[in-house]
């Protein structure tokens, strides 16, 4: 029964890395990020299972930056990647301290 859990687990995670994978990949490559680009990222990360939200904000922050251009004067994908860690990153430090918080506190149960 847990076994069977764990694979569906694996499974759905594995269709959500590939779907990052993919918006990481449609921007890989370019000189510049383009709206339609932006709209792609998003889709792929809403997709992914990220929600609207989080896929809006990632692609906001993708915006922003500044990317600098390799040899080729294209974006490279660890600066993409890094860029899309980051973002997570910050959206869950503070549910990260929230649930520490919650694993200190000792409950008692009469």
């Amino acid at each position: 029964m847990a076994l069977n859990w764990f694979k569906k687990l694996k499974t759905g995670l594995s269709k959500s890395a590939s779907k990052v994978e993919g918006a990481i990949a449609s921007i890989t490559g370019k000189k510049t990020i383009d709206q339609e680009t932006l709209y792609n990222i998003e889709d792929q990360l809403i997709l992914a299972d990220l929600g609207v939200e989080v896929a809006g904000r990632i692609a906001k922050k993708i915006k922003d930056q500044k990317f600098e251009l390799n040899k080729n004067k294209e974006i490279e994908k660890t600066q993409i990647a890094k860029t899309l860690a980051e973002e997570i990153e910050q959206i869950l430090l503070p549910r990260d301290k929230i649930y520490m918080k919650k694993l200190t506190q000792t409950t008692c149960l009469l």
